[in-house]
C-alpha cells in the first residue's frame, strides 16, 4: 500500500511554510489599497504546492502584506461554458490567523474566514465588484470580532473565456489581532469554489479539514 493509499492526502506528512513580500505601495496607480488599482509581481507568487497532494494544477495565488491589511490575487483557469447559467455562484474562501497559532486544531480568536462570493463574470459584465463577509469557523473555541463588511473590498474579472482573476484587500480592521511588526508569521490558507476551476486549494486536498483545524493551514512569513 502507497503513502498516498494510506493517508488519502500526502500532504499531512509537511509542515507548510513560504515567505509573504510586503507590497510597495508606491506601485499602486493611487497610493491606495483599497480601491484594488494594485496589482502584484512574480515576487508575490506562492509556490506550486498541489502536487504534494496529488492534485492537478490549482490556481496561481499572490500574496502580499502591508501595515494596511494583506493583499490577495487569485489566477483561476477553467473550461469554457456556453451556458452562462451553470453554476452561477463562486467563491473564494481565506482562512487568516493573524498570530500564527501553531499546533492547535481549533480556531481561536485569531483565525478567521472570509468569505468572497458573487455571480459568475461573463462578456456582457466581465467585472464585478462586492465586499467579502466573515463567517464563524466549525469547532472554534473562541471567535474573532465582527468584520464590517466595507473592509473586505474585492473585485473579479473575466479576462477570456477560460481565465478569470479575482483581487481582494483584508484590512488590518477586519482582522483581531493582525501586527505584521510585532507578530512576522501569519497561518493562511486560500480555497477557490469553482467546479469547473482547475484545481481548488493553495495546498491541501479535500480530505484534510482544513474548514476547521488551522494546524493544517500554511505558515506565511512576513518578510
Amino acid at each position: 500500500m502507497t503513502i498516498s493509499e494510506t493517508l488519502g492526502d500526502p500532504s499531512w506528512l509537511f509542515d507548510l511554510g513560504f515567505p509573504i513580500q510586503r507590497f510597495d505601495v508606491t506601485k499602486s496607480k493611487t497610493g491606495l489599497l483599497d480601491d484594488l488599482t494594485w496589482e502584484l509581481g512574480k515576487g508575490h507568487l506562492l509556490p506550486e504546492l498541489s502536487s504534494l497532494s496529488s492534485r492537478n494544477a490549482s490556481p496561481d495565488f499572490f500574496v502580499a502584506w502591508h501595515e494596511r491589511g494583506i493583499l490577495i490575487e487569485v489566477v483561476v483557469c477553467m473550461k469554457s461554458v456556453k451556458s452562462s447559467s451553470f453554476m452561477n455562484s463562486i467563491g473564494l474562501v481565506c482562512y487568516v490567523d493573524s498570530r500564527s497559532s501553531r499546533g492547535i486544531h481549533r480556531a481561536n480568536a485569531y483565525c478567521h474566514r472570509f468569505v468572497f462570493q458573487c455571480t459568475r463574470p461573463s462578456a456582457k459584465k466581465d467585472q464585478v465588484q462586492g465586499e467579502g463577509e466573515l463567517f464563524s469557523i466549525p469547532r472554534a473555541k473562541e471567535q474573532p470580532p465582527a468584520a464590517n463588511r466595507l473592509d473586505l473590498p474585492f473585485q473579479l474579472s473575466l479576462e477570456s473565456e477560460t481565465k478569470y482573476r479575482w483581487r481582494c484587500f483584508i484590512k488590518s480592521s477586519a482582522m483581531h489581532g493582525y501586527n505584521p511588526v510585532e507578530f512576522n508569521e501569519i497561518g493562511l490558507f486560500l480555497k477557490v469554489n469553482d467546479p469547473l476551476a482547475a484545481g481548488g486549494g493553495l495546498a491541501r486536498g479535500d480530505l484534510a479539514p482544513v474548514f476547521e483545524d488551522p494546524s493544517l493551514w500554511c505558515r506565511g512569513k512576513l518578510i
